[in-house]
C-alpha cells in the first residue's frame, strides 16, 4: 500500500497541487470546490461503498472513486483557469512535501486531542 501511495504521489504531484490551488482560488466554480471536498471527505471517511475492514478490498473503492472524482474536476475546470493554476503549481511544487507533512502532523495532533478528550470524558 505504501509503495502504491508513493507511486501515486510522484506520478500526480502537479495534479495534486493544481487541485489544491483550485480549492482556494476564487475563480473556481463552487460546484467544483464541493466535488474536491467530497473526494477528500470520502477518502478519510470511515463510511465507504466497500468497508475498509475487508483487507485489500476496502481500499479498492477509495482508489477508484477518489481519482475518478478528481479526474472529473480537472476536466470540468475552465481551460484558462487550469492553465493559470498549472503555471502557479510549478512554484508550489518544492513546498508540497512540507505541506503534506504539516497536514499529517495536524491530523496526528487532532487525533491525540480527540483521544485525550475522550479519556477525560470517560474516566472523569
Amino acid at each position: 500500500m505504501l509503495r502504491w501511495l508513493q507511486n501515486f504521489y510522484f506520478a500526480n504531484k502537479q495534479k495534486i497541487i493544481i487541485l489544491g490551488l483550485a480549492l482556494v482560488n476564487k475563480k473556481t466554480p463552487r460546484n467544483l470546490k464541493i466535488m474536491i471536498l467530497l473526494a477528500l471527505g470520502y477518502l478519510i471517511s470511515p463510511i465507504d461503498i466497500i468497508p475498509d475492514t475487508i483487507p485489500g478490498l476496502g481500499l479498492v473503492d477509495d482508489m477508484i472513486v477518489v481519482p475518478g472524482i478528481l479526474y472529473a474536476v480537472r476536466n470540468m475546470l475552465p481551460n484558462g483557469l487550469y492553465q493559470e493554476l498549472e503555471y502557479k503549481s510549478y512554484r508550489w511544487e518544492k513546498w508540497l512535501p512540507w505541506i503534506i507533512g504539516g497536514i499529517g502532523i495536524a491530523f496526528i495532533a487532532w487525533f491525540i486531542f480527540v483521544l485525550v478528550f475522550m479519556y477525560k470524558v470517560i474516566f472523569k
